[in-house]
């Protein structure tokens, strides 16, 4: 089948939608615990800054290690190899084969640098979509500016919004795309993702 740029777009979220590992899970529980506490409740302001570009990984696992009273070094190398033994379903990914041939599929993530250096390599990531976005590297989040993000792809590739769709399990993205005019698909765990994605194909 020819492909051509007019296609509408599907974008996909990556965490919590097409994969659910986590940085760091390889810690031991009790440090494990402690991370979360440290940075994902007392000081996620750092994480936020994080995807959008205003750290490196090496900045935030220094944070990370000083916090955790352990070696820079152990705590990297938990860290990377955490990062490159994420998952992604055989089935999810044969499935978004399949609606690439009528759709123009993008990974979208808020994410870090590390998901660039380290996930997209190790998983292949670039072979299974058309193109990814990772707010690390584009400097805002999905919802910035009204969701300009995603009107920036539209215009690229030449295509309408309102004939695209945003898989997600983010209510704050989905209601953002809705407001652009595009449809929303919010994953969740009566409608996973892979039920979207069937329903997307059986519509082509």
């Amino acid at each position: 089948m020819e492909r051509d740029n007019s296609r509408p777009i599907i974008f996909i979220d990556f965490d919590g939608t097409i994969c659910h590992n986590r940085y760091w899970c390889s810690l031991p529980l009790n440090k494990h615990n402690k991370l979360q506490t440290y940075l994902f409740q007392e000081n996620r302001h750092i994480v936020f800054e994080w995807m959008r570009g205003l750290h490196t990984a090496e900045e935030v696992n220094g944070m990370v290690a000083a916090a955790l009273d352990m070696p820079y070094d152990e705590v990297w190398e938990i860290f990377v190899a955490d990062c490159q033994s994420m998952q992604v379903s055989p089935a999810t990914l044969a499935r978004i084969s399949r609606l690439r041939l009528v759709a123009t599929v993008i990974l979208v993530t808020g994410n870090m640098d590390s998901f660039s250096r380290f996930t997209v390599p190790a998983l292949r990531l670039d072979q299974h979509f058309d193109a990814i976005s990772n707010s690390y590297n584009e400097g805002r989040l999905k919802t910035d500016n009204g969701g300009a993000l995603f009107m920036q792809y539209a215009d690229q590739f030449g295509a309408s919004i309102q004939e695209c769709a945003v898989i997600d399990d983010s209510e704050e993205v989905c209601s953002t795309f809705a407001q652009l005019g595009g449809t929303p698909l919010h994953v969740t765990a009566e409608r996973t993702t892979d039920a979207i994605l069937d329903g997307l194909l059986q519509k082509h």
